[in-house]
């Protein structure tokens, strides 16, 4: 049941998109934002896996996830040769047709063309579960590589954000709920940093008095169990995941409990119990979609909330709809929106989002309404976050 308004915290939503996983890291430590470290080039070691330069593993946004000159994404693609197929189709949809007729896609409608044709070709479905699996350790790795020794020995600025949300809810009566539409496991890391946090128990999203963390499309650590049976299968760790994908084949839309699997390496991905197999619990990003894959107590937990008195969006290019809906009642007359983007057009997406978010969430509800072009770095290290959490 919803707390009445006379009860209810003060609270303020942060939603966080792909942009602000790949500007994870802090472009430096002085109010001069831009002096930043040269990380073009730098190698960067992680256990297990290869040592890559940085531009390679930091986490890509929707666009990169199928790069064919990433090192990184075509060592994860070896591992899963059943992905090999979607990402041929996206690595020839997403960009034009060197005719100068075909026009390049965007990753939600490139993925929704492979997806509708399940019926007529059903060894796509094989393709589209061994997916989930090479966007779980892309992700994975990627998480791992961000809180390498060689960058900043895991100081993001999901950690620096998470600092300021933490003095702001310590403040009064408030609290903030954070929404990361990422699978990567950034955030989760800034808060085993901060608290006794465990991204390994479901419980840790939602147990903190002040933070509360919800994922709607999923993550890298969080699995769908499917039954079967799961004492037949052999060989080693990534041959015995490859199965699980053969016997989920047919029943991948059957979801069980969801689960959040153990923090173990990256080589050894291996999701098969002694009672069921295991599939990585994504909400694959196709356009039109309003599937969400975030555990029931995340969703009940988001429904019940209260007005909200601020949204803080990071680069979150608000796409998802099904989401825009749910946050429409939580939104008053009084709630102030910072929409924050990077890049060489992040001026020009910030106000982008920013309408497309007044698009859906209408009524001239927002008060001051502000788009912010520098990106998460910028935020982390300018007035602009204080004075907006006041």
């Amino acid at each position: 049941m919803t707390d009445s308004p006379a009860t209810a915290p003060e609270t303020m939503l942060v939603i966080l998109g792909a942009g602000a996983s790949y500007d994870c890291i802090p472009g430096g430590f002085t109010d001069d934002w831009k002096v930043s470290p040269n990380l073009t080039g730098r190698v960067v070691r992680s256990p297990g896996l290869p040592d890559l330069p940085f531009e390679t593993v930091r986490p890509p946004i929707a666009q990169g996830l199928a790069a064919p000159d990433n090192e990184l994404i075509n060592w994860t693609l070896n591992r899963w040769p059943w992905a090999r197929p979607v990402v041929d189709h996206l690595r020839r949809t997403l960009t034009p047709g060197s005719d100068g007729v075909r026009q390049a896609k965007g990753l939600e409608a490139a993925l929704r063309d492979y997806y509708d044709g399940r019926e007529s070709v059903p060894e796509k479905e094989r393709h589209l579960l061994a997916m989930r699996f090479y966007l779980r350790d892309l992700l994975w790795a990627c998480t791992s590589y961000m809180h390498s020794p060689d960058l900043t020995g895991g100081v993001t600025n999901h950690l620096t954000l998470l600092r300021h949300l933490l003095d702001w809810a310590r403040g009064g009566d408030r609290q903030v709920v954070i929404v990361s539409f990422n699978y990567d496991l950034i955030m989760e890391r800034a808060m085993e940093s901060s608290w006794d946090f465990s991204a390994g128990k479901r419980s840790s999203y939602l147990q903190h008095d002040r933070i509360k963390l919800v994922k709607p499309h999923g993550s890298a650590q969080w699995t769908w169990g499917i039954e079967g049976d799961a004492s037949r299968v052999f060989g080693d760790a990534l041959g015995r995941a490859r199965q699980s994908i053969e016997r989920a084949i047919g029943a991948s839309e059957h979801r069980g409990l969801l689960e959040c699997v153990p923090r173990a390496t990256f080589e050894n991905p291996d999701l098969v119990t002694d009672s069921h197999i295991q599939v990585p619990a994504l909400a694959m990003p196709i356009s039109r979609k309003s599937d969400f894959c975030w555990p029931p107590e995340q969703q009940d937990f988001f429904n019940d909330l209260p007005a909200v008195s601020k949204v803080l969006t990071i680069g979150w290019r608000g796409l998802e709809e099904h989401f825009l809906a749910l946050l429409k009642p939580k939104v008053s007359k009084d709630t102030r929106l910072l929409v924050v983007s990077g890049g060489p057009d992040g001026t020009t997406e910030a106000e982008s989002t920013k309408q497309r978010i007044h698009d859906h969430v209408r009524d001239g509800r927002y008060v001051a309404p502000t788009a912010d072009g520098e990106g998460f770095s910028a935020l982390c290290s300018s007035t602009t976050l204080r004075g907006f959490l006041g």
